[in-house]
């Protein structure tokens, strides 16, 4: 619209000031990435310290490391599978996070109600089903929901060692082996990451 031949101004709409911090905030993650990326032999270092002194190195435990690929926390379940399991009857990833997913699904209400979905149209997942079908089919980082998940599937007991907490246990009603796996904000320049942890 124009008004005696001037542009009228427009304030922005809702989805133009939405988008706009958006980027905002992409651009702010690319900046504390970019400066994670620069500090992160530093950041290893002194996590893996702070993991081993605090926490594994009295237990008589090391990190056995797994590889980095956004399927990193089934990973280390696998191989702590392995210390208990005949190899016939260890899961593999796909396996694993097939079961996961499903074991969700069939228990949504322990797990729908701390999930927050963005309703817009630019949200990647925006439903508890997509959230699963997500879980299954990519390789998306598992975090707490899939680590309770794990533990009430297996029905053992599964123990997060970490920098930055006190060691986290799911499934400490179950009287089963513990599954050890320690937690990494710093691990790699991808973010998270998880590895399994086993006796020196």
């Amino acid at each position: 619209l124009t008004l005696y031949g001037t542009p009228q101004e427009r304030k922005p709409g809702r989805q133009q000031r939405r988008k706009e911090r958006r980027e905002q905030e992409a651009q702010e993650r690319r900046r504390v990435a970019e400066e994670e990326i620069r500090d992160l032999p530093r950041l290893r270092e002194t996590e893996l310290q702070k993991i081993h002194c605090e926490q594994l190195d009295p237990l008589g435990l090391a990190i056995a490391e797994v590889y980095s690929d956004g399927h990193c926390l089934y990973r280390a379940v696998v191989h702590q599978l392995q210390r208990f399991l005949d190899a016939k009857d260890v899961p593999t990833v796909s396996d694993l996070r097939r079961r996961v997913a499903a074991f969700m699904r069939t228990h949504a209400e322990s797990f729908e109600p701390f999930m927050a979905f963005e309703e817009d149209d630019q949200a990647e997942i925006s439903s508890f089903s997509e959230y699963c079908d997500h879980v299954e089919n990519t390789a998306s980082w598992g975090g707490q929901l899939e680590v309770q998940a794990l533990a009430d599937l297996l029905c053992r007991p599964l123990r997060v060692y970490s920098a930055d907490s006190p060691v986290v246990e799911m499934g400490s009603q179950y009287d089963d082996s513990p599954l050890l796996l320690s937690f990494h904000r710093h691990y790699y320049g991808l973010g998270e990451h998880y590895n399994s942890v086993v006796p020196r």
